[in-house]
């Protein structure tokens, strides 16, 4: 028997005239909880889909997994690390990586004739999964990058376009700094926007081989290695697995190689979500 049912039934039902509730009482009241209901499920439901849109664009722009220098993980100056094909098969032989991609980046400064913006060159190759860029591009192209050779071109926001003035097609000369100031002249091949002001602010795309050389790094030597996983239930896991892997792991500039999450890499963020 269903108890609140047979309850439900005596109450509207009942031989007792006297203590029965009015049918429009009633009425209102089944009203009243099926709109309370309808209001709780669309509420999490926009609260999930807004989580999940923030993590895919979190990882969009970092991935689940990265691979660097032991001293980037900590927090301190980084050096370059050494991506091989036997680093490359130790790392795909895993169950649960899906993909692994190498980049490189330099932090410089854009400048036009009337502003200028600092900003993070990322370089990418062939290899790199570009979806997640080429959905979010509202004008132009995004270039085939190299590894090998100059493209000249550069992705950026709609965020920096706005403040740079600059539209698909304009030159833009960027500046970076080490010893001395080396100079680039780059058109922009298009412009993407995510939404995401954090990142949109900050990050370019353009070719690995360029953000090699501004590094003075060989052309095997990267920032980073990007790692999709296959399921990013098994977030926490992976990277403690990866991490015992690569232990002990060093390559031929006896630099140590660490393993970090995206929820690690970004803690405010991630924890901003976990509030919701």
């Amino acid at each position: 028997m269903n108890l609140p049912l047979f309850i439900a039934k005596r109450i509207y039902n009942g031989p007792d005239i006297s203590k029965q509730v009015s049918r429009p009482a009633v009425i209102i009241s089944m009203i009243g909880i099926a709109i309370g209901l309808a209001v709780m499920i669309i509420a999490v439901s926009v609260i999930t889909g807004f989580k999940s849109e923030i993590r895919s664009k979190v990882t969009g722009f970092s991935s689940h997994l990265l691979v660097t220098d032991v001293n980037a993980v900590i927090g301190s100056e980084s050096t370059p690390i050494i991506y091989n094909d036997s680093l490359q098969s130790l790392l795909t032989a895993h169950p649960q990586v899906e993909h692994v991609q190498r980049y490189s980046q330099k932090a410089g400064m854009m400048k036009t004739a009337d502003a200028f913006q600092g900003i993070v060159a990322k370089g990418i190759d062939p290899d790199y999964q570009t979806d997640f860029l080429r959905q979010h591009i509202i004008q132009g192209e995004l270039a085939q990058f190299s590894d090998t050779v100059s493209t000249n071109t550069v992705l950026i926001s709609k965020v920096l376009a706005d403040k740079l003035q600059l539209n698909v097609g304009d030159k833009v000369d960027t500046y970076f700094f080490d010893e001395s100031i080396r100079a680039r002249k780059w058109v922009v091949s298009g412009i993407y926007e995510t939404h995401f002001s954090a990142f949109d602010g900050l990050y370019v795309f353009t070719d690995l081989y360029t953000v090699n050389r501004l590094n003075h790094w060989d052309v095997d030597e990267a920032s980073g290695i990007e790692i999709a996983l296959r399921d990013d239930g098994s977030l926490e896991q992976t990277t403690l697995e990866l991490g015992a892997l690569l232990n002990d792991f060093s390559d031929r500039n006896g630099t140590h190689y660490g393993v970090v999450n995206v929820e690690q890499q970004n803690p405010a963020v991630f924890s901003w979500l976990e509030v919701l």
